[in-house]
């Protein structure tokens, strides 16, 4: 269960799942590769990280990720004594078994249940990205590191201003970290870019345009070019669909709402309309008139 895999730049293909025994118990966590132009998959390796006392959380997925050295990554939601904080397992290109193990969160995350969480990695021109759900905190955490210190402390919450439960992150790293996850208050998909430059969340956003009490999980995101495309599980008609939602690159100031270059007092009567409920923003119009970032047009 829980295979996750990736192609890397020559085209070989990794492929990481868990392996259980009888009654669904976790027996082992195994990496298997194919390279290119092979008919199928060489002899599964362990990745030695069922222990005694390093144990994957057997209901969170990992995720797994390659740098432009073919070093593999994968990162799990580890349970140790019901402390299910985020590792990174590391095989280096050439080895033949995963030999480095890196803490990725350190928030003694202790959960007695499932979470079904997993946490989402990426990798970019030498800096490695993470997101991860703390349930004690109720709350999204993205940090990021460069491939050679593996240092997460720099971790910053998804979506600072909200009050609810933020869980099931997946993010994108290129010149930012991209993230979406899901808010738990209306079970919706949100969206959030943190700026590297100054390590702040901004865009912050809900994708899915629906406002009824449906049920919205399992986002993830992708970038081709300049579009980014988020795809998720919706339940609004009943049985779940696939959704998906395009993001478009776009200065937008804020304060002006009508986006033509000027503040003035016309942009003022538009905020006062949402506020009031007599007229309802199109996704400029609401990031523009959100001018602290709250993910709410008040007052």
């Amino acid at each position: 269960a829980y295979q996750d895999f990736e192609v890397d730049n020559n085209g070989n293909l990794h492929l990481v799942y868990y392996n259980y025994a009888a009654n669904y118990e976790l027996d082992d966590v195994r990496y298997r590769f194919s390279g290119v132009g092979e008919n199928g998959f060489n002899s599964s390796i362990p990745l030695g990280v069922v222990t005694d006392i390093m144990e994957p959380c057997d209901c969170c997925q990992p995720n797994l990720e390659i740098d432009i050295n073919g070093d593999v990554y994968i990162i799990y939601r580890n349970n140790e004594q019901n402390i299910r904080d985020a590792y990174i397992a590391l095989k280096r290109y050439g080895d033949e078994n995963f030999s480095e193990y890196y803490q990725a969160s350190d928030l003694q995350d202790f959960i007695g249940f499932c979470p079904s969480s997993g946490p989402s990695i990426d990798i970019n021109n030498g800096e490695i990205a993470i997101a991860y759900t703390s349930y004690n905190h109720q709350n999204v955490y993205t940090g990021i590191s460069s491939l050679e210190s593996m240092n997460f402390s720099n971790y910053i919450s998804a979506n600072p201003a909200a009050n609810s439960f933020q869980n099931y992150p997946y993010i994108l790293l290129d010149d930012n970290l991209h993230a979406v996850w899901v808010d738990q208050d209306g079970f919706d998909i949100f969206y959030g870019m943190r700026d590297l430059q100054t390590n702040t969340m901004i865009n912050i956003q809900k994708i899915n345009d629906d406002d009824m009490d449906s049920t919205q999980k399992d986002p993830i995101i992708y970038k081709n070019n300049d579009m980014l495309y988020s795809f998720w599980s919706d339940q609004r008609n009943g049985n779940y669909e696939i959704y998906f939602s395009k993001g478009v690159g776009a200065s937008i100031i804020p304060g002006d709402i009508n986006q033509d270059s000027i503040i003035d007092i016309l942009d003022i009567v538009l905020i006062i309309n949402f506020i009031l409920g007599q007229d309802y923003p199109i996704t400029q119009e609401e990031i523009a008139s959100d001018l602290n970032t709250d993910g709410t047009i008040n007052i």
